[in-house]
């Protein structure tokens, strides 16, 4: 199951997303990383 963690900082302006895949790191790592496959 993935996830989905959002913190917001008002007093820094920031928003950090953090998303928990359930698959082997590589996978995840390379679906980012190879433009081609991002496009998918």
């Amino acid at each position: 199951m993935d996830k989905t963690k959002v913190t917001k900082d008002f007093d820094s302006n920031t928003l950090i997303i953090e998303r928990t895949f359930n698959a082997p790191r590589e996978c995840v790592w390379d679906a980012y990383a190879d433009p081609e496959q991002f496009s998918q």
